[in-house]
């Protein structure tokens, strides 16, 4: 009886310990950016599925800045997709980063999903970040 209640138990901390997956986004961020002018805000938290999202101005961070930053990312984090501006980074198959340094309003990702880019966004680098329990699109097939 006491080893089937250890075997639930166990069980139990298996099945929630996905909820230990997502990365500390405010502290990734300021690792990432540090010494930028950005602003993060919290978007949609559900627990199983959290959204954030960055504002960096184009005139804080430039396209050679943003390259020594890609560098720095790729030591923790893999590049999987890139097209017309836009860069997808994945840290494992639950965390997603997607950079946007936006020249028009009509982007599509590799879904042909549209990306939403506001007039008044496009002097800003958009960045994204999702944690999604299951895995997001881009990331929850990616072999890390």
């Amino acid at each position: 009886m006491t080893l089937i209640l250890f075997f639930l138990a166990c069980n139990g901390i298996h099945k929630d310990s996905s909820k230990n997956n997502e990365i500390e986004v405010e502290k990734e961020i300021s690792y990432l950016f540090d010494g930028y002018n950005y602003d993060l805000k919290v978007g949609m938290q559900r627990g199983f599925a959290n959204y954030y999202n960055v504002f960096i101005p184009k005139s804080d961070l430039s396209l050679s800045d943003f390259e020594m930053i890609k560098s720095k990312m790729e030591k923790k984090w893999k590049l999987v997709y890139t097209s017309e501006d836009q860069y997808v980074f994945c840290y494992d198959r639950y965390n997603q980063m997607t950079i946007i340094y936006p020249e028009k309003m009509d982007y599509y990702d590799k879904f042909g999903q549209k990306l939403y880019i506001k007039s008044s966004l496009l002097d800003q680098w958009n960045i994204g970040v999702i944690y999604k329990k299951e895995g997001t699109s881009y990331c929850k097939d990616v072999k890390f």
